[in-house]
């Protein structure tokens, strides 16, 4: 039994990721730029129907029932703007409230779990933080929890839930680029160390896809990354499954049908990026089926929900 397995079972914990796995009715791939509808002029985050990324309103009103809870990450600090503000969605009508302005550091991990958040490292006047902060919905308001504090402090790191096991890896500390994982006991309120990645990596996104953990892109302190890497549960390793259509940093990432979807960033720099790829681990085939992002981002989220009955992305903030 692996590592997970045991802890899933010793915490009591059992159901598959946020992130879902791919869907019986999978869409049909298209070209790059085919659009099978047309869309509105909107403003605010990305919304994907079908295969078009188009932009979306946002309305700043008071939330009802029916809510998701969605992370807009600021990457800079900055006298006025906080590195991050949390807001609820109105799934029905379309309505976004502000809840919260998490300020004081940047740079931090940002998991989105049904009705929670979770904010893992960061930086803050010039410090590695090992802090892990959830931020709990109820009744359209959030409460408050500090976690146990992460084993090594860091910045630019990568976090998910796998197996409904908060885990991360990765990132930057005292001048170091980073190859650790941790993962989080909840019950016994512990972090354990577990398998080294392969190459050191800031800026990275960590994936959970049916069942297997999986980290892209990243920052190694001399190049970006193009090489990608898979768990091995079983042995508590990370193997190098490959890589990347193209070597990125800062992106989006989420799991949406066969695919994991990688969504902007950057690979110089200087640069940010629209393009849209999509890595398919059954067929291990990267193709690009959605087109691009209307507007380049960086440092942004990405969520997958329920929207007029069909399985929808959305690309959020940067």
């Amino acid at each position: 039994m692996s590592f997970f397995s045991s802890l899933s079972e010793m915490i009591g914990i059992s159901g598959k990721d946020s992130e879902s796995g791919p869907k019986e009715d999978v869409k049909k791939e298209t070209t790059v730029g085919e659009t099978s509808g047309e869309f509105a002029e909107f403003s605010a985050f990305d919304l994907i129907l079908t295969n078009q990324f188009a932009d979306f309103n946002i309305d700043y009103l008071n939330p009802t029932p029916t809510q998701t809870i969605v992370p807009i990450a600021i990457r800079k600090m900055d006298a006025i703007a906080p590195p991050l503000s949390i807001y609820s969605w109105n799934l029905e009508s379309n309505v976004w409230t502000k809840l919260l302005d998490a300020a004081g550091s940047c740079h931090s991990a940002v998991v989105i779990h049904p009705e929670k958040v979770v904010i893992l490292g960061g930086i803050r006047d010039n410090a590695c933080l090992d802090t892990v902060t959830t931020f709990i919905l109820k009744q359209s308001a959030l409460e408050t929890q500090l976690d146990v504090p992460m084993k090594i402090a860091r910045t630019r790191t990568a976090a998910t839930f796998f197996k409904n096991i908060l885990t991360v890896v990765g990132g930057w500390a005292k001048h170091k680029y980073l190859t650790s994982m941790e993962i989080y006991d909840d019950k016994n309120r512990v972090w354990y160390a577990c398998a080294e990645m392969n190459k050191p990596r800031a800026n990275a996104q960590l994936i959970a896809f049916e069942d297997t953990l999986y980290v892209f892109g990243g920052y190694s302190g001399r190049e970006y990354e193009a090489e990608f890497e898979r768990y091995d549960e079983a042995a508590n390793k990370w193997i190098v499954e490959g890589k990347m259509a193209e070597p990125t940093a800062g992106f989006a990432a989420c799991a949406f049908d066969e695919y994991i979807v990688l969504a902007g960033g950057w690979n110089n720099g200087n640069n940010t990026l629209n393009t849209i790829w999509a890595y398919a681990p059954k067929r291990k085939l990267w193709c690009k089926p959605f087109g691009s992002l209307e507007k380049p981002r960086k440092s942004f989220s990405m969520i997958v929900t329920e929207i007029n009955g069909e399985e929808t992305m959305c690309a959020i903030g940067g």
